[in-house]
């Protein structure tokens, strides 16, 4: 799994890839991404110490997309706990705070 061996890059270029094909075939595809795709990924981001590329998986891919399209995976609990997790292992509490509030 590309998420724990931390091939973050990898993922994301195997994201891009999904979404294009998604794309190409107007969604009549199971090649487009899901919610568990957009998990996967961003997980891989965080374990190879990137956690800015996976709040932008978040705030580009999820966010941005799920309000124009019906078929994009739409963040849950989950996904903003990935990133709150991070942020705070981190130390970075005013961005682990300022998306906790996002999700209320």
């Amino acid at each position: 799994c590309l998420s724990r061996s931390r091939r973050g890059d990898e993922a994301l270029q195997i994201l891009a890839e999904m979404k294009e094909k998604g794309n190409a075939t107007r969604r009549e595809t199971t090649t487009h991404p899901d919610r568990t795709s957009y998990h996967l990924v961003m997980s891989a981001c965080i374990r190879m110490g990137d956690v800015d590329k996976a709040a932008r998986v978040l705030r580009e891919d999820m966010m941005m997309e799920s309000t124009t399209t019906e078929m994009m995976a739409t963040p849950n609990d989950q996904t903003f706990d990935l990133l709150i997790s991070a942020y705070g292992k981190l130390g970075r509490w005013k961005e682990a705070m300022l998306l906790e509030k996002k999700m209320g």
